[in-house]
C-alpha cells in the first residue's frame, strides 16, 4: 500500500519541483521587464498626483474647461451624418431590367447578355447570371413571365469588397444607360432594414393623379443630390382592352349592365358549362368563343351581350372598345390607394438625405386630393432613436437609483453620473475622427456604456469616502484616492478596451454592423477614464460641501 502511494505522490512532488526550479530561474528575468514598468507607473502616480493638485486648486477652470468640451461635443454630434444601420455588404446586387412593352424574348435575353458581359471579366467579380422572361409580379400571387423583363444578379469574390460592388454597380448603370427604353431597379440584400433607403408614399384616391403625381416626387427626388435609381411604383402595365358600356344604350335596349359584363366575359375567358370524369378525376369543360372572334380587338364589338326583341345587340352598339394601359398595380397603405417612390443612397447618409427629400416635398406642387408622405427607413430612425433615448434615459436613471440605494445618499452617485458627459466627449470624438455615423448601433453601444463608465466613478469615490472615514481631509482624500485607485481604474478600462479592438477593426462579413459598437466604447470609455481622474475629484470637491 505504501509503495502504491508514493507512486502516485512522487510525480506530483517532481513537477511541482520542476516548476520552482523553473520559476527560480525565469524570476530575475522578469524582475528585469517589470523594472521599467514599475518606474514609468511610479512616475505616472507622481504626475497624477501633481495633476490633481493643481485641478483642485483650480476648480473654477477645470469645470469651465469641461463643460465647454461637452458643449462642443453636443455641437459636433448634431453635425455628424445620422443612418438608420450601418451600411453593410453581402457581396452581391441584382438589377431588375425591363425593356418595352411587346419586346421578344430573344431580344430581352440578347441585350441582358451584353450587360452581363461588361462586368464578366473583372477579376473582383465571381459569379454573373441573367435570367430572362421572368419576373415576381406578386408575393401573393408567384411569379408570372413577360418577355421583356428579365434580371441581372451579380457576385463578388469578397462579401466585405464594398467599394468593388459599388464600382461594379456603377459600370452596370452605365452600360444599361445606353440602352434605349430600358429601365431598372437595383436590389442589394439588407439587415434588418427595407429594401431601399429612401421611400415616399405618396396618396390619392383617382388613379391617373396617382400615377401623374408619384412622376412629379419622381422626377423632383431625381433632382436631390445623392440619390439614385428613382423609381415610382405607379408604373403603366401591360396593353389592355377596356370596355366602357353606356348605360342609356343599354337601357334603351332593355338590357342590364352586369349581364352584359358577364356575357362579354364568358365569351372572351369562358364558362365551365360541365365537368368530364375520367376515373376519380373530374375537369372543367370550358366553352368560350372562337379564336377569330375573341383574339381580334375588331371583331370584339361583334360579340352578341343580349337580345332586344328577339334580336343579338352587339357589344359595339352598347359599349366603347379601347385599346390603353392599365395600371401595373393598385397599391393599398392603410386602406388608402398608394404609391411608392423608392431611391437608393450614394455616398449620403440617411439624415441629411431625409432633410433634403422632405425641403423638397414642401416645396412640391401636387394635384388637388394628392400628399406625399417620407417613410421606410427614415421613419423606421425616427421611432428607433425615440426608443433608444427613453432606454437611456431609464438606464441611467436605474444606475442612480441602484447607487444611491448602496452609498445611503443622493450627493455622491449625482457625482458619479458626471462620468457620463465625459463619456459623450469621447464618443463624439471616435466618430467624428473615424467618420462613422450615428446609428441605432451607436446608441446601443452609448446604453451599454452608461452602466460601465459609472464603474471607475464608483471605485474612486468608495475610497475617498473610506479615506475621509478614517480622519483624512477632504482634498488630500481625493489626491490619495486617484494615486492608489489609478491601477484597478486604467487595468479595467484597458482590459475592456484591448478585448473591443478585434471588433472595432472590422475583421470578417458583418463587420460593419459591429464596428460602431465597439468604437463607441472604446472612445466612450477611454475619455471617461482619463477625465474621471481629474474632473470627478474637483466635483467631489465643488458638490460636497462637508470639510
Amino acid at each position: 500500500m505504501r509503495l502504491l502511494l508514493a507512486a502516485v505522490v512522487t510525480p506530483p512532488r517532481l513537477i511541482v519541483r520542476g516548476i520552482a526550479a523553473l520559476g527560480r530561474r525565469v524570476a530575475p528575468l522578469v524582475d528585469r521587464l517589470l523594472g521599467p514598468f514599475d518606474a514609468g507607473y511610479a512616475a505616472l502616480q507622481f504626475l497624477v498626483r501633481l495633476l490633481l493638485a493643481a485641478a483642485l486648486a483650480r476648480r473654477g477652470r477645470v469645470l469651465a474647461l469641461a463643460g465647454f468640451a461637452f458643449v462642443a461635443s453636443l455641437l459636433v454630434a448634431a453635425l455628424l451624418p445620422v443612418d438608420l444601420f450601418p451600411a453593410s455588404s453581402q457581396g452581391r446586387f441584382d438589377f431588375n431590367v425591363r425593356l418595352p412593352e411587346g419586346t421578344a424574348l430573344e431580344v430581352t435575353d440578347s441585350v441582358l447578355a451584353r450587360i452581363a458581359a461588361t462586368v464578366r471579366g473583372d477579376p473582383r467579380v465571381r459569379t454573373v447570371y441573367t435570367t430572362a422572361g421572368q419576373t415576381d409580379l406578386s408575393a401573393f400571387t408567384g411569379s408570372a413571365r413577360e418577355a421583356n423583363r428579365g434580371q441581372v444578379a451579380v457576385a463578388m469574390k469578397r462579401a466585405t469588397d464594398t467599394r468593388g460592388a459599388a464600382e461594379i454597380a456603377a459600370r452596370l448603370r452605365a452600360a444599361m444607360d445606353r440602352v434605349p427604353g430600358l429601365g431598372y431597379e437595383f436590389e442589394q440584400p439588407s439587415l434588418l432594414t427595407f429594401r431601399f433607403p429612401v421611400e415616399v408614399e405618396v396618396y390619392a384616391y383617382d388613379l391617373d393623379k396617382l400615377q401623374s403625381a408619384a412622376a412629379t416626387v419622381a422626377q423632383r427626388l431625381a433632382q436631390v443630390p445623392g440619390l439614385e435609381d428613382v423609381q415610382s411604383s405607379a408604373r403603366g402595365g401591360q396593353p389592355e382592352v377596356q370596355i366602357q358600356f353606356d348605360r342609356d344604350r343599354l337601357s334603351a335596349m332593355h338590357l342590364e349592365p352586369a349581364g352584359a359584363s358577364r356575357l362579354v366575359r364568358n365569351a372572351v375567358e369562358g364558362e365551365a358549362a360541365t365537368q368530364f370524369s375520367d376515373l376519380d378525376r373530374k375537369l372543367d369543360v370550358r366553352v368560350r368563343a372562337g379564336a377569330e372572334q375573341r383574339d381580334q380587338i375588331a371583331r370584339l364589338a361583334n360579340l352578341e351581350v343580349g337580345r332586344n326583341d328577339g334580336r343579338p345587340v352587339p357589344l359595339g352598339a352598347v359599349a366603347t372598345v379601347t385599346v390603353a394601359h392599365g395600371p401595373g398595380e393598385i397599391r393599398r397603405i392603410a386602406q388608402q390607394r398608394a404609391a411608392v417612390v423608392t431611391a437608393n443612397l450614394a455616398g449620403r447618409d440617411l439624415g441629411g438625405a431625409a432633410r433634403d427629400i422632405q425641403a423638397a416635398l414642401d416645396r412640391l406642387t401636387l394635384p388637388n386630393g394628392a400628399r406625399a408622405v417620407l417613410a421606410g427607413q427614415n421613419q423606421e430612425l425616427q421611432q428607433s432613436f425615440g426608443s433608444l433615448r427613453f432606454a437611456l434615459l431609464l438606464a441611467v436613471f436605474l444606475v442612480y437609483l441602484v447607487m444611491a440605494s448602496q452609498f445611503e445618499s443622493l450627493l455622491h452617485p449625482f457625482i458619479i453620473m458626471f462620468t457620463l458627459p465625459m463619456a459623450v466627449i469621447g464618443v463624439v470624438a471616435t466618430l467624428a475622427v473615424t467618420g462613422t455615423p450615428v446609428s441605432v448601433m451607436v446608441l446601443i453601444g452609448f446604453i451599454i456604456l452608461a452602466g460601465i463608465v459609472v464603474s471607475n466613478g464608483i471605485v474612486l469615490v468608495a475610497y475617498t469616502n473610506q479615506l475621509r472615514h478614517l480622519g483624512r481631509g477632504k482634498l488630500e482624500a481625493l489626491i490619495e484616492a486617484g494615486q492608489v485607485r489609478m491601477r484597478p481604474i486604467l487595468l479595467t478600462a484597458l482590459a475592456t478596451i484591448l478585448g473591443l479592438v478585434p471588433m472595432a477593426l472590422g475583421f470578417g462579413e458583418g463587420a460593419e454592423i459591429r464596428a460602431p459598437l465597439a468604437l463607441t466604447l472604446i472612445g466612450g470609455l477611454s475619455c471617461a477614464t482619463v477625465l474621471t481622474l481629474v474632473v470627478l475629484p474637483v466635483m467631489y470637491a465643488v458638490l460636497d460641501r462637508t470639510p
